[in-house]
């Protein structure tokens, strides 16, 4: 269900954490740069989802019983969990290369 409600958030958070990890391999300096960048990243993309998109879909699943705080935070949480492993493993590979 989430990935239905947060397809978008994915979507460009992924795009984020991907290129943060290219440029942790290619210069391990800007490890400090990209950590700054996420926490940054992560409002703007809220505020532009909540404004772009219409929650209209959003209605169906809160009638199941799962707040409406648990689906934005899902997004973010998954996104965070998978932006601190992307960066320990590029930071691996930097310090490899």
């Amino acid at each position: 269900m989430s990935a239905k409600f947060g397809g978008s958030i994915y979507l460009v958070s992924a795009i984020i954490t991907l290129t943060a990890a290219g440029m942790v391999i290619a210069n391990l300096k800007l490890l400090p740069v990209s950590i700054i960048i996420k926490p940054i990243s992560i409002p703007l993309i809220f505020i532009l989802n909540n404004s772009l998109t219409r929650q209209q879909n959003m209605y169906f699943y809160l009638n199941l019983g799962i707040s409406r705080n648990e689906y934005y935070a899902i997004p973010y949480a998954v996104d965070l969990a998978a932006f601190i492993i992307l960066m320990i493993i590029s930071s691996a590979i930097g310090n490899a290369i």
